[in-house]
């Protein structure tokens, strides 16, 4: 509501700096807070705790970001995701996370929601999908993008989010470019050539960019 858009305003207007996670958040904030100090504050995850020995098999899957809600545009990623004839789930929020209607529609749509998880049994299951959607109107974090590069998961998602315009570069559409995205899926899905090099890019990069150290040296340089 207004009072609370008033209210977190008011919040950034006297910090001293600002951190956002992606690049082309900036100028979003540098229009309405000329003078602040604004830095990107690069995404990372670290694997601490991870057991790489109980990381599921890949199988004929497709995993897509979140739920049946306008804010994870998943209805468009499923008609997607479609096209390849392999099975879709969702992302473990629980049924008492979602609306009603979002849950009660996923088997008419021919799509499984996943049983709430911790983080770490997350990427163990996670290991087990061949694509992943990114699709999203709000780029926020893009933590998605980033388990599904640390995993050599191709994940088509949204160019404003960096973590997928950095990791997965030939992936990374227009939100709502449904052509491209389409283009995009079925050539994950008929060329293996294509494929293999976008997972074994999107891994070199994870390792180069995405460490703890490359975002403290982001924060110092800018």
């Amino acid at each position: 509501d207004v009072k609370l858009q008033v209210w977190w305003y008011n919040q950034l207007q006297e910090a001293d700096g600002i951190l956002v996670p992606n690049s082309t958040d900036v100028n979003f904030y540098k229009g309405l807070f000329p003078k602040s100090d604004i830095k990107v504050i690069r995404s990372v995850m670290t694997d601490k705790g991870l057991d790489k020995s109980k990381f599921k098999n890949k199988e004929d899957k497709i995993i897509i970001n979140g739920p049946l809600t306008p804010e994870y545009n998943a209805f468009s990623q499923i008609i997607l995701a479609h096209n390849t004839g392999m099975q879709i789930d969702i992302p473990p929020m629980g049924k008492d996370r979602m609306p009603k209607d979002s849950w009660d529609m996923a088997p008419n749509l021919g799509i499984n929601y996943l049983p709430y998880m911790s983080w770490i049994d997350w990427m163990y299951n996670l290991n087990q999908y061949k694509i992943g959607y990114m699709l999203m109107p709000s780029a926020a974090s893009g933590s998605f993008a980033l388990n599904c590069a640390y995993l050599g998961i191709p994940c088509i998602g949204n160019i404003k989010a960096d973590t997928q315009r950095i990791l997965f570069p030939d992936l990374s559409v227009e939100v709502f470019d449904n052509k491209k995205a389409l283009d995009l899926t079925i050539k994950l899905k008929n060329d293996l050539v294509f494929y293999e090099e976008v997972s074994r890019k999107a891994k070199l990069i994870y390792a180069k960019e995405f460490s703890k150290e490359k975002m403290l040296e982001i924060l110092k340089t800018k």
